[in-house]
């Protein structure tokens, strides 16, 4: 039993993918269930006349039966090869025309009162269930409504007794009909309102799933970095004073061994500023204060604050920006994404290096470059980056570690000001880092990078 269900199951999800909306995974299933099921019917319906009713009356009659029954009993492979390459809609008007003409010949065959005339309603019904729009549901639905109109004419005329039936059998059909219609029509228009709701629901939910995975995330990352990254040079802070203070080590002594030490703060406190903006914005959020912005003067205060570092790494570091850059957007993320980007690529690039940071602008964009001469990176690890979930650090030239969040802080900051980073490296041979933003407010459609 269980063997046959997963067999019911697997045809039945045949052409169905997990991207799909959940009515289309509906009608593709329905498709396949009544197809599979109508041959099988068909199947055990032409061996029942073959082997318990007597023969028909003519050969005509003989040969329509096995070729429309037949026809029928094989029309699942059609179906399941069309689905399975996703011309679902041609599946299933392929499924209802074969049963509406075999039901038609077989019921003109027959010539019987009573005896197939209610298929043409299940195949009216049929058709509200597997197809969504009305320019195809109203044909359909007429189909069936002239195919009984027909059907039930040529039997009267065959049977004068009950001919009286005539009267009004148009009117009757098409009152008959035109009430199904519309009770399937209210039934069908509340059904989707009620799949939208639920379609609305699931979409909340997976929203807030997401963001309490966010969340998480970044709680874990947070713990991660403190136990991790920042413990060790506040260890060894603390150990060094510790050693001073009792006077185990001379001045002199203790000057030298904070040489080491001085790197290992700076970049301590640089890591925190990260993680802190970087948590700020994933726990709370930070939204953007746009604002026209005048870059020069804004980059220059960047570099001069990096000058510094700068030469205890004998790092060359240079800007040169028109004096009319302006860009549209929030000055402290454009400020943190700067910062991050120069401050990254001291860290990656070795002694005696080259950094530039250059602007340009033209009617719609402002383009910041930051660009050096360092390790680069390679084509496998620049896929890597800008995972938001996964975050990849590297060690840099001097060992100097990092969070791996810099660059997704700068992504995420640069997203919500309407921009765009674009990312440029070779590995060996150093990188540049473009950041794209709108020169106005023009609320320009960008989509996420």
């Amino acid at each position: 039993m269980s063997n046959t269900s997963n067999r019911w199951i697997k045809f039945s999800n045949i052409g169905v993918k997990s991207d799909m909306p959940n009515a289309l995974q509906s009608r593709i299933r329905v498709s396949n269930q009544t197809t599979l099921l109508a041959s099988i019917i068909s199947i055990l319906y032409f061996s029942y006349e073959i082997i318990f009713l007597p023969p028909r009356e003519s050969a005509t009659q003989v040969r329509w039966f096995y070729l429309l029954h037949l026809t029928v009993s094989f029309a699942w492979v059609p179906v399941f090869l069309m689905n399975r390459q996703g011309w679902h809609f041609a599946s299933r008007l392929f499924v209802l025309m074969l049963i509406s003409i075999m039901v038609l010949f077989n019921s003109l065959s027959i010539l019987q009162p009573f005896r197939s005339e209610f298929y043409f309603f299940v195949l009216a019904a049929f058709s509200f269930v597997v197809f969504d729009d009305l320019r195809i549901i109203i044909p359909m639905f007429f189909l069936q409504a002239t195919g009984f109109l027909l059907v039930a004419t040529t039997v009267l005329q065959k049977y004068p007794e009950i001919s009286g039936a005539h009267s009004g059998l148009v009117i009757r059909v098409l009152f008959f009909f035109t009430t199904f219609f519309f009770i399937l029509f209210f039934m069908k228009r509340e059904t989707t309102r009620y799949e939208e709701e639920i379609e609305i629901k699931n979409n909340q939910l997976l929203a807030e799933r997401d963001e309490l995975e966010k969340q998480n995330f970044t709680k874990d990352k947070i713990f991660s970095i403190i136990s991790h990254d920042l413990r060790s040079p506040v260890a060894s802070l603390h150990s060094l004073l510790g050693l001073l203070s009792d006077k185990h080590v001379t001045e002199q002594e203790f000057k030298k061994a904070t040489l080491g030490l001085e790197s290992q703060v700076e970049q301590l406190r640089f890591s925190l500023d990260e993680l802190l903006m970087w948590s700020k914005s994933q726990l709370k959020g930070i939204n953007p204060q746009p604002q026209m912005l005048t870059l020069k003067s804004m980059i220059k205060d960047i570099i001069a604050a990096n000058i510094p570092i700068a030469r205890r790494k004998k790092l060359i570091i240079t800007t040169n920006t028109p004096d009319d850059l302006v860009a549209y957007c929030d000055s402290n993320m454009l400020i943190s994404v700067i910062s991050n980007l120069v401050t990254n690529a001291m860290k990656f690039t070795k002694e005696g290096g080259a950094i530039s940071v250059t602007g340009k602008m033209d009617h719609v964009h402002a383009f910041i470059y930051v660009e050096d001469t360092g390790v680069g990176i390679s084509s496998e690890n620049l896929e890597k980056i800008l995972i938001p979930n996964n975050p990849f650090t590297t060690r840099g030239t001097n060992n100097e570690k990092g969070t791996g969040l810099g660059l997704l802080m700068c992504n995420e900051f640069i997203f919500k000001n309407n921009g765009k980073l674009i990312i440029k490296s070779e590995e060996g041979k150093g990188s540049l880092f473009t950041i794209q933003l709108p020169v106005r407010d023009n609320k320009l459609s960008i989509s996420q990078p």
